[in-house]
């Protein structure tokens, strides 16, 4: 939060790589933890003064990649992309679409 608050203008210029490396390494704790009761924390925590951000930039993307990409992730057996950037929207329509290449 304090990081957001310090540095939220600056992501501006690279909000999709910041916002898929915070899903990313929150999927991969989900995979490993997900009963952690940090995650949980982590997931319901709400910074004063930098809300906004912190929903743009943190809760909600992680909340999408949690219902969204990680089943879907899961399923297919392709949490390993989770370690190269690319947009998880693309990847996991991808991965949706029958007799995909990226199964």
């Amino acid at each position: 939060a304090a990081f957001l608050e310090d540095h939220g203008d600056d992501l501006a210029q690279s909000r999709e790589a910041f916002v898929n490396g915070v899903a990313s390494a929150v999927m991969m704790r989900y995979d490993t933890s997900p009963d952690d009761p940090f995650l949980a924390s982590f997931r319901d925590f709400r910074p004063k003064g930098a809300s906004d951000r912190w929903d743009r930039l943190v809760s909600d993307p992680v909340e999408t990649s949690l219902r969204d990409h990680y089943p879907v992730l899961k399923e297919k057996r392709r949490l390993d992309e989770l370690f190269r950037y690319h947009p998880l929207d693309v990847l996991v329509a991808a991965l949706r679409t029958p007799a995909s290449k990226a199964d």
